[in-house]
């Protein structure tokens, strides 16, 4: 796991969901999609587009533009200026979301252990739950090089708007800065923070741009008059730190660079939040994700007529801590014939945490 998504899960991780971290994790499944499971040791996780909630990153983009919208009422934005930067903006998620699309692989697991529901739409009442260890998990796949984030799901559309308002301000205030400038948002976007390095002096240069953009986006990133703190900035590293060094050229590298900077952080983040929101109607499933980003190596399996892209990941057989058998299947050979696959795919579990699912069917 890279230092990036420690960052990410640390900070944000808290926000998405107040609920502590669980140690064991449930993941339902028909008896064909078990047999895989353990016998290879390894989950298919789909990508998060092929999902069964199809408008799940729409969700969160849905909220996203609510916000900038009620960002435009809040200061007061004339019907005009406020049409021109929600173009900006929706021109941006466009850019970001559907024309550079970015591969996230999900896999999906709920911390209920005898849910009624997930046994219904997973398991036709009739398969397996597996019982995980999350932290055994988790480790297996960052063994892998994998860039694994893990969070429970937040249902609660106050909390979610309260997590994106603080990401989305200085969005907002980027945009409204450029509004009006026929900026080109594709080259904006394609400006990395160390592209276009000035020749003179390069090296202190460079530091110094760095700790400017470092300071602007920690106290003033949110100023109602963005350029303003640009300038004043730029002054300061033209005459005290690198006089030589013409201020025009100064100002130009410090605006490209923070407005990248902002507004690729602002969607990166939207994005991050994006994986773990889901509508208030999903919220039964009680469900806690495992993502994986930035791959580009894939499969694709058949479902229902579909082709769907998936990444195969092993895991530690350890980390698996039991199994519990669906509330229809009352055969009563079907206790020993799993004791005996377990065996057969090495899959040590204690008697104990074999069992029977307790919800009651009369048939």
């Amino acid at each position: 796991m890279t230092v990036e998504y420690e960052f990410l899960e640390q900070i944000f991780g808290p926000f998405i969901s107040s609920k502590k971290k669980p140690r064991e994790i449930y993941h339902y499944t028909d008896i064909h999609g078990f047999k895989g499971i353990l016998e290879n040791k390894a989950f298919w996780i789909s990508h998060i587009d092929f999902l069964n909630d199809m408008n799940e990153i729409k969700y969160t983009l849905g909220l996203s533009r609510e916000i900038m919208f009620s960002f435009c009422e809040k200061y007061g934005l004339s019907e005009s200026e406020t049409e021109s930067i929600m173009r900006d903006y929706d021109m941006l998620i466009t850019l970001y979301f559907e024309q550079e699309k970015k591969n996230c692989y999900s896999l999906s697991f709920s911390t209920n252990p005898d849910s009624n529901l997930l046994w219904s739409n997973y398991s036709k009442n009739d398969g397996y739950c597996i019982k995980l260890d999350l932290n055994k998990l988790t480790a297996s796949f960052k063994k892998a090089g994998l860039n694994v984030i893990v969070s429970q799901v937040n249902y609660d559309i106050t909390q979610q708007k309260k997590l994106l308002e603080p990401v989305l301000i200085s969005m907002f205030y980027t945009i409204r800065t450029l509004n009006g400038k026929s900026v080109d948002f594709n080259e904006v976007l394609a400006k990395s923070p160390s592209d276009n390095k000035t020749e003179a002096p390069a090296a202190d240069l460079e530091v110094i741009l760095d700790e400017a953009i470092a300071e602007i986006l920690q106290n003033d990133a949110s100023a109602v008059d963005l350029e303003e703190v640009l300038k004043k900035t730029a002054e300061k590293i033209s005459k005290e730190k690198v006089s030589a060094t013409d201020f025009a050229e100064i100002y130009k590298e410090l605006s490209e660079r923070t407005y990248a900077t902002i507004l690729l952080g602002s969607l990166e983040l939207v994005n991050y939040i994006s994986i773990f929101f889901k509508d208030v109607c999903f919220a039964q499933e009680e469900e806690f994700r495992l993502a994986i980003r930035n791959i580009e190596t894939y499969q694709c399996r058949i479902s229902n007529g579909t082709f769907i892209p998936y990444i195969e990941s092993k895991f530690d057989k350890k980390a698996v801590l039991g199994v519990s058998i669906g509330p229809k299947n009352n055969m009563d050979i079907n206790l020993e014939g799993l004791r005996k696959f377990l065996k057969l795919v090495d899959i040590d579990i204690s008697s104990d945490e074999i069992k029977k699912s307790s919800i009651p069917y009369r048939f």
